[in-house]
């Protein structure tokens, strides 16, 4: 059984009015004034930092277990800058 178009339209819409997503054209800003770019910049570095820790010194910062929150807070500020993102990137 094949749902009507008109079907599927309607309930985007409820789910997009529920979710407070907005339709239409996105602004735009530099990469720089975007938290979603810093966010990542920072677990860039931070992932570094356990890489070269794990390499040279046997791992005693990346096997702490702050260094994974401190990962998954990161990672977790990334997606909710993604999700409530209203501008584009130029």
């Amino acid at each position: 059984m094949k749902i009507p178009d008109f079907v599927l339209r309607f309930a985007g819409k409820q789910v997009a009015k529920n979710l407070d997503l907005q339709e239409g054209p996105m602004g735009t800003k530099k990469w720089y004034q975007s938290k979603t770019m810093w966010s990542d910049a920072v677990t860039i570095l931070v992932g570094i930092v356990g890489l070269v820790d794990t390499h040279f010194t046997g791992g005693k910062i990346a096997t702490n277990p702050g260094y994974g929150v401190v990962l998954t807070i990161l990672g977790a500020m990334g997606l909710y800058g993604r999700a409530k993102a209203t501008t584009t990137i130029q």
